[in-house]
């Protein structure tokens, strides 16, 4: 099975873990969470101020293009 990192907020973190069941990893809660629809993710709407957003995105799209430096280092080693 593949697996994907991410960066979450220490608020929705917190969140996210109130959420588990005992025996349960954090992508289970979050098949779980999906299985239920658009219904179960817009209780998300409203969790997380502005400002929370703004920090999520901003970390994430700093991932995404630290991501993808990384991976044009490695296909240049590769060409090499």
């Amino acid at each position: 099975m593949a697996t994907k990192t991410i960066t979450i907020t220490t608020k929705a973190y917190h969140i996210l873990k109130s959420r588990k069941r005992e025996h349960e990893s954090f992508s289970d809660v979050i098949t779980r969470m999906g299985k239920s629809g658009n219904r179960a993710l817009l209780k998300l709407v409203g969790l997380f101020s502005k400002e929370d957003a703004d920090t999520m995105e901003k970390v994430i799209r700093e991932g995404r293009d630290m991501s993808k430096k990384r991976m044009d280092r490695i296909v240049e080693e590769f060409r090499k």
